[in-house]
């Protein structure tokens, strides 16, 4: 992609974000979940995020050969993401080899840009808020907010600056899955279910991989440990959030930073037990309430 393709990209500039899209559908729709993203960021972390900058591509194609030092030069965090349904036609027909997708793309986007801009913008928050962190230990990990972190939290933020229609589908996936969840005690310390797609005991199918993207299959289990993961994060922090207030999410968020574990952090909390049976006894209790009008 040479610069002056670049420069046909229609941009927005605002005081959270940069935005590029491929057109002005895109952008209007972007501009509606970033700042949605932004608010609920600042709603649950007591603070507006650091600038980032997000860029639309329509394929893996367009995204070869572009100038992202024009970011990074700048010391900003940079989100690429690739618009729903809008696959080149070689990806479209390996698609078709997942059973998942089969031969209609799928409405229900369940990574949409404002889940993917809460994990960005936490990336940001982290780094700023840690600046003390030695330049060899930021070396070895992909951000500080994956290396001081867990999991659970991580995906929690992300969630939790999603549309409320996505966020009704996972505790729709909290009441199907109730026999499924995760007891807390293992969920705090779990790595990411993802992560393990990599390990070898858990290696999927893959059926295509190139420098820019891979498809794999995964076995029905191992998707409903996934989606309980994500919708087991949303659901305990709203539940926290409710419980202790939304500024407590940020005051997690500082407390794990400052290397802090979550039995530690829990012990700072008015309203809820330390004790994780008793927590998680409370938690489920909580969350059967707000499962009963949930199709």
């Amino acid at each position: 992609m040479c610069p002056s393709e670049v420069k046909e990209q229609l941009s927005l500039k605002t005081k959270r974000f940069e935005l590029y899209a491929p057109s002005k559908k895109e952008l209007k729709k972007a501009k509606e979940e970033l700042e949605y993203a932004v608010k609920k960021f600042k709603f649950y972390l007591g603070e507006y995020p650091p600038k980032i900058v997000t860029i639309l591509f329509n394929n893996s194609e367009e995204m070869k050969g572009y100038d992202f030092n024009r970011f990074t030069k700048r010391k900003l965090q940079v989100l690429n993401f690739f618009i729903p349904n809008a696959l080149r036609a070689a990806d479209m027909e390996i698609s078709r080899k997942i059973p998942a997708w089969k031969k209609k793309p799928d409405k229900k986007n369940r990574h949409p840009l404002s889940h993917e801009a809460g994990h960005m913008f936490l990336r940001a928050y982290c780094n700023n808020n840690f600046a003390k962190l030695s330049r060899r230990k930021q070396r070895q990990s992909r951000s500080i907010s994956k290396l001081l972190l867990p999991a659970w939290f991580n995906e929690a933020v992300a969630t939790l600056c999603e549309f409320p229609s996505l966020q009704k589908e996972r505790y729709a996936v909290m009441k199907k899955y109730m026999k499924e969840i995760i007891p807390l005690r293992k969920f705090f310390t779990l790595v990411h279910p993802a992560a393990k797609i990599m390990k070898k005991k858990r290696k999927p199918k893959i059926i295509h991989s190139n420098k820019t993207s891979t498809f794999f299959v995964l076995d029905k289990a191992f998707n409903t440990l996934i989606s309980v993961f994500y919708a087991q994060a949303l659901t305990f922090t709203h539940f926290l959030a409710e419980k202790e207030g939304p500024k407590f999410i940020g005051k997690m968020a500082k407390e794990f930073l400052k290397g802090k574990n979550i039995n530690e952090i829990l012990r700072q909390a008015e309203s809820v037990s330390s004790n994780f049976s008793k927590l998680e006894a409370t938690w489920l209790k909580w969350l059967g309430s707000r499962l009963t009008n949930v199709e």
